[in-house]
């Protein structure tokens, strides 16, 4: 009898053991990249955190770099906001149980969605501003301008929900340093109150005190999204009565929309979409009937924008008449296509031979478009020739002046020359799970799914370089822009506003500003043998512009 108790105590000590063994392999905690380590490479580490979470059942699910903080969310429902710059938490708080979608934000919110929540939040406090239950199940993360929250859905439509101040104050912005410090000492941390004071502009632009109308009391409008929008949108040109914002959906489509607050009917409407069917066609709103085909091609790369167009076509024409930005997007087939976000012309076309279905991105005068193949083409903005092509490259990640940080094959940071794409120096970065994209500086930011965060840089760069502007001056841009006008009284039966919340929205449902919808290549199967040319000369109808004032139109604040 003790003989089968032993061994039977002997079986289960073993099982625990075995137990206890895979459990920790499957759970490794995440370690420090050694100074040492990143010297070697020409890198030091400029902190590191932690995400709030029990590393033994929960993990990051996102995290992404957005106007120098970084927006970490885990599988518990839990966002928290940390200083790019510094490493120091902001705010943190619980979204809510179920699944959170990746955050975004703008000079002054962060709008977060979980289930069919939207929550938006103080950027700075942390402070809830407001929550209301979305119209339809949100098929991605949300995106926000400086005066629009846009929401994808699986309705087959985006909602923009306006950003409206909630009193006539909040347009003064007139806040000095003495006060925007006052304001803070509600603030929840130190860093809090430090983070503001760095960003005097954002709080001398009300965000300290930003408070906006219910959003229970705003009917999003819509607009078709030719499919399920599978990504969070890209915004493209911003001004004060103009936004552009760009998606690709399940169904093959690249879609460019505009939001034109000087339209008081329909202000959400479609411009440009690419189209997937045996041929690629191009299709603009503006000239209907024009088209080109080129050869079959399906869209799923994630857009990217570049706010200036340095294409040779843009940098011929003089710069008072210059227009938009350039959106730049690949395809399975291989093809890498330009566009100007504005005018909807065709800057360039330059061809991979390898199906391009990863994040296209672009520093400085080139592109860097990654293949299935494990290929990255650096392609000149200018005119869309080849610069150089390297070998073993998953996708891009960061880039200085000299500099282009990219995963490669193994898993592991190397660095590469980004005039002529020669490999400089490979760094192992162990088991990071997530590496950030970040688009807007040098900084290489390593998340791992136990929630340890690290940001690294090159030793002789203290301060960040910067790529793009801030949020803070995005809306003294446009802001700058603002008239003293009474605002656009909308009515109630607005062709593409959205009705009451419903059980479910029809799939179907057609909008108001797109008469395409439930075939949108059918103006094309009978003009199969159609010569025009979508980029030709137009038009003196269309070298209107779409974007201009249209007489004393009222301002919507």
């Amino acid at each position: 009898m003790k003989r089968h108790i032993a061994v039977c105590l002997a079986v289960c000590s073993l099982c625990a053991s075995v137990a206890s063994t895979a459990w920790a392999i499957g759970s490794a905690p995440s370690k420090l990249i050694e100074e040492t380590q990143a010297e070697a490479v020409g890198l030091t580490r400029e902190w590191f955190a932690q995400v709030t979470l029990d590393p033994s059942f929960e993990k990051v699910t996102s995290a992404t770099c957005q106007d120098g903080v970084i927006l970490a969310t885990t599988d518990a429902g839990v966002l928290q906001v940390i200083d790019a710059e510094k490493g120091t938490t902001l705010w943190s708080t619980v979204v809510g149980s179920e699944y959170l979608f990746p955050p975004a934000l703008n000079s002054k919110i962060v709008v977060a969605i979980c289930g069919t929540r939207m929550v938006v939040y103080d950027r700075f406090s942390g402070d809830k501003l407001d929550e209301t239950e979305l119209y339809a199940q949100p098929s991605a993360g949300p995106r926000v301008s400086e005066r629009e929250i846009y929401v994808p859905t699986y309705g087959e439509k985006i909602f923009a929900y306006a950003i409206k101040p909630e009193t006539l104050e909040s347009k003064t912005f007139d806040a000095t340093l003495d006060s925007m410090k006052a304001a803070t000492k509600d603030f929840k941390s130190p860093a809090a109150v430090e983070f503001v004071e760095k960003n005097l502009s954002g709080a001398q632009n009300g965000a300290a005190k930003f408070r906006i109308e219910k959003l229970d009391d705003i009917r999003p409008y819509t607009t078709a999204t030719f499919g399920v929008p599978n990504m969070q949108p890209v915004m493209g040109s911003q001004a004060y009565d103009l936004d552009v914002v760009a998606w690709t959906s399940d169904q093959g489509w690249m879609v460019l929309a505009s939001m034109q607050r000087n339209i008081g009917d329909a202000p959400f409407r479609l411009l440009y979409k690419f189209q997937t069917r045996p041929y690629f066609s191009f299709i603009n709103e503006r000239r209907l009937g024009n088209r080109a085909q080129i050869p079959r091609v399906d869209i799923e790369s994630i857009p990217f924008f570049i706010p200036i167009d340095k294409s040779a076509g843009a940098m011929a024409t003089d710069s008072a008449k210059r227009r938009g930005g350039l959106f730049v997007v690949g395809s399975r087939s291989g093809h890498v296509f330009a566009m100007n976000d504005v005018t909807g012309d065709l800057r360039w076309t330059y061809i991979t031979e390898r199906p391009v279905s990863g994040r296209i991105s672009a520093f400085g005068e080139y592109a860097f478009v990654p293949t299935q193949a494990k290929d990255l083409y650096a392609v000149r903005l200018r005119d869309g020739s080849e610069a150089w092509r390297a070998d073993g490259v998953l996708r891009v990640v960061a880039a200085s002046a000299t500099r282009l940080y990219v995963i490669d094959t193994l898993e592991q940071l190397a660095i590469l020359d980004i005039a002529t794409g020669r490999r400089i120096k490979t760094l192992d970065i162990g088991n990071t799970s997530i590496q950030i994209f970040n688009s807007e500086t040098d900084r290489v930011y390593l998340v791992s799914e136990d929630g340890l965060v690290q940001c690294l840089h090159e030793t002789q760069l203290s301060t960040p370089i910067r790529h793009i502007e801030s949020c803070g001056e995005t809306y003294d841009r446009i802001m700058a822009q603002m008239r003293d006008e009474e605002p656009v009284k909308e009515t109630a039966d607005d062709a593409n506003v959205a009705e009451e919340p419903a059980a479910q929205l029809p799939a179907d449902a057609t909008d108001a500003s797109t008469e395409e919808e439930e075939d949108p290549a059918s103006a094309f199967e009978d003009e199969e043998e159609s010569g025009d040319d979508a980029f030709g000369d137009e038009s003196s109808d269309s070298d209107a512009d779409p974007f201009a004032d249209s007489g004393d139109e009222d301002d919507p604040f």
